[in-house]
């Protein structure tokens, strides 16, 4: 169970709704909604454990863009003090 009480700890639910973590993960999104802003893929993908843990093979995104995402993720899991 997840110290938040909501739910069990996922990947899922630490990253996009574990509300222990709502500054940093606002930070987060900023930063990758910045990304896929200024990206110019033709499809925006939506924010999800997916886009942000696995590579983008499928995606629009390029190889900078998705690197670029994984660099805000581990800013996000060190600002909450977090290791893989």
């Amino acid at each position: 169970m997840c110290k938040c009480g909501m739910e069990h700890e996922t990947a899922e639910h630490f990253l996009l709704r574990c509300p222990e973590h709502h500054a940093a993960r606002s930070v987060m999104i900023d930063d990758i909604d910045m990304i896929l802003f200024t990206s110019k893929c033709k499809s925006v993908p939506t924010l999800s454990e997916h886009l942000l843990l696995a590579p983008n093979w499928d995606s629009n995104l390029s190889k900078k863009e998705d690197v670029a995402i994984k660099v805000t993720l581990f800013k996000f899991l060190s600002s909450v003090q977090r290791k893989l």
